[in-house]
């Protein structure tokens, strides 16, 4: 499994991380937590998540918005 984060994670990273979230409910989760989480941390892990999203679009084909 390839480590996403280095420093401590929130829940939502973790459970991103373990495949039990798909990006959409990452996404949301982190917005609705950012508070509690940090905005720094949000944005670092939303900017993650998005270049992830990137990654399978390519590797299904679809073009980049």
């Amino acid at each position: 499994m390839l480590l996403l984060w280095d420093v401590d994670m929130c829940l939502v990273c973790i459970e991103y991380q373990k495949g039990n979230l798909t990006i959409f409910e990452a996404k949301r989760n982190l917005t609705e937590m950012y508070i509690d989480v940090g905005l720094e941390h949000t944005l670092e892990a939303l900017k993650i998540i998005e270049e992830i999203e990137d990654v399978e679009k390519v590797k299904e084909g679809k073009e980049l918005e």
